[in-house]
């Protein structure tokens, strides 16, 4: 007659232990690489915004036209200026989408501004605002520590306004810089430049055009 022997409790005690050992070193292991995998999607999904960004922006640039507006109050606002304390860049850009067909101006005026720490985008329904007229806002950006802006004259020389500041109002009215350099400063990730090159001899728009 044949005994079986069954295990002892020692042995239960030690297949236990390294079972538990065994699973806690599987478990860092996992959690370490569903963190890891978490972390580069965030990074993949910033890095895509970071670039609609920069492609939004270049679009918007390359687009611009020598185009003043009227604002509510009636006074002529340059075609591309920036306004301090309000909206880091204003301008007047072409190419407005119109599936429809509708009897509208294929402008737009954008303003770009910078708000506890998102990169906004503006856009108004129309070029010259009556009062009342709200711009459409999308923020394009998040975690946004400071955006510089340098404009290129057409003496090729650096301007950090624009208009600059000893240009005549009249002549800022219609005049484009020749290029726009953007520096995003971002957290975590640091600086990012970008210099976009404008059309250096854009036509006057009249503004006369439908809205």
């Amino acid at each position: 007659m044949v005994r079986q022997r069954g295990f002892t409790l020692l042995e239960m005690l030690v297949a236990v232990a390294v079972f538990a050992a065994v699973s806690a070193v599987a478990y860092g292991g996992l959690s370490s690489m569903l963190q890891t995998r978490q972390q580069v999607g965030q990074h993949a999904q910033r890095l895509q915004s970071l670039q609609q960004t920069m492609a939004i922006m270049h679009r918007d640039l390359t687009q611009a036209l020598v185009r003043p507006v009227r604002d509510p109050f009636g006074d002529v606002e340059p075609a591309l200026y920036q306004q301090e304390g309000v909206y880091l860049l204003v301008l007047t850009r072409a190419g407005r989408l119109n599936l429809q067909g509708l009897r509208r101006s294929e402008l737009q005026r954008i303003a770009y501004a910078l708000e506890d720490g998102r990169l906004i985008r503006y856009v108004w329904p129309v070029l010259d605002s009556p009062q009342g007229s709200e711009p459409y806002s999308h923020v394009l950006l998040e975690a946004v520590r400071e955006v510089e802006l340098r404009f290129v004259d057409s003496q090729r020389e650096w301007q950090l306004n624009w208009p600059p500041l000893d240009s005549l109002r009249e002549e800022a009215e219609v005049a484009l810089p020749l290029a726009v350099e953007i520096t995003l400063e971002l957290e975590q990730w640091g600086g990012f430049r970008r210099l976009i090159p404008l059309v250096e001899t854009a036509a006057v728009v009249s503004q006369e055009q439908p809205q």
